[in-house]
């Protein structure tokens, strides 16, 4: 990954965790492929670990 990616990557990331499933505007505003894949790669990890979170949440 180059510095770009990186970036996308942790936007992705931030984005899923904080705002949580069902936002995708950012794909939108990326204008280079790999960007994109890095976000969208950034973003599942975000959302999983968001969901993991309410889980174990749920389960205390």
């Amino acid at each position: 990954m180059n510095d770009d990616q990186l970036y996308w990557f942790a936007r992705g990331y931030h984005d899923g965790r904080v705002v949580g499933a069902g936002v995708e505007e950012g794909l939108d505003a990326i204008d280079d492929d790999e960007n994109r894949v890095a976000y969208r790669r950034g973003y599942d990890l975000g959302v999983s670990d968001y969901c993991l979170e309410e889980t174990e949440d749920d389960a205390a």
